[in-house]
C-alpha cells in the first residue's frame, strides 16, 4: 500500500507505530544493558550485544519509513 492510497487516521496510526518500535527497542536494550552491568555473567554481555544489534537495525528501519509518512502527513495537514 503505497502512502496516497492510506487514509489520514491510518497514516497517522503508521507513524506513532513506527515511533513507538524506536522507543521499544531503545528502552529493551537498555534493561539488556542494566542486566549485564549487575552480573558477571559474559552470557549478558553477549545478550546485550545482540539486543544492541537488534535495537540499531529496528531504529533505523523506523527512522527510514516513519520519515516519508511524516512528510506526507504535514504536506496533507499544512499543504506544503
Amino acid at each position: 500500500m503505497t502512502d496516497k492510497a492510506l487514509s489520514d487516521k491510518a497514516l497517522v496510526s503508521r507513524i506513532r507505530t513506527y515511533i513507538l518500535v524506536m522507543v521499544l527497542s531503545f528502552f529493551v536494550q537498555g534493561s539488556f544493558l542494566a542486566n549485564a552491568l549487575q552480573s558477571d555473567d559474559q552470557g549478558s554481555w553477549i545478550l546485550w550485544a545482540v539486543s544492541l544489534a537488534v535495537a540499531v537495525i529496528l531504529l533505523t528501519y523506523a527512522c527510514i519509513r516513519v520519515v516519508p509518512l511524516s512528510r506526507e502527513h504535514r504536506r496533507r495537514t499544512w499543504g506544503t
